[in-house]
């Protein structure tokens, strides 16, 4: 039962959110739903499945026909791509450029933006990508601050590194 409930998350995502699940499982870092990330404290959650995607279509219905669904809320992902008008294809990429220190941006436009230096920063993205409050967004960035490899001489002195700050400030913006 829990094996499905993982296909099914997994199924859920896009090419380039599996391609960074692997980077993710590259550093080191556990990546099933019990997986704790940026080698912490954080559980990343299970997507709730609704009545439906389960195979109970009668689930969902309440007295007289009309469907008992909580509303869907948007994504951080969507959220963005309708406020700035980017395609969905180009948000890693997008909020990524947004929201890098300048020295980080000019060394990605260099041809760097695919550099291991950024695997994390990336990886942060597409993460934060499909989270849907700014509550949670705070706590994946809190867990990103503390992560050691920030301590690094370039990511630390210089800020080749992504802005917890502005990525903040951003997803505020998109969700409010």
């Amino acid at each position: 039962m829990e094996s499905d409930a993982i296909l099914g998350w997994l199924d859920g995502l896009s090419s380039e959110e599996r391609d960074y699940l692997t980077l993710y499982h590259q550093c080191g870092l556990v990546i099933d739903h019990d997986s704790r990330l940026f080698g912490g404290t954080r559980t990343m959650p299970l997507p709730a499945r609704s009545a439906q995607s389960a195979g109970r279509p009668g689930a969902a219905a309440a007295i007289g026909g009309e469907r008992n669904e909580a509303p869907e809320f948007e994504t951080l992902k969507e959220a963005f791509c309708r406020r700035f008008g980017c395609a969905t294809e180009d948000f890693n990429r997008e909020i990524f450029m947004r929201t890098v220190y300048p020295v980080a941006r000019w060394w990605a436009r260099c041809g760097g933006y695919r550099s291991d230096r950024f695997v994390l920063d990336r990886a942060l993205v597409a993460y934060c990508g499909t989270l849907k409050s700014l509550k949670e967004i705070d706590g994946e960035l809190k867990e990103y601050a503390s992560y050691r490899e920030n301590g690094k001489f370039l990511r630390r002195t210089f800020r080749v590194r992504l802005s917890g700050r502005r990525l903040r400030r951003l997803a505020a913006e998109c969700f409010g």
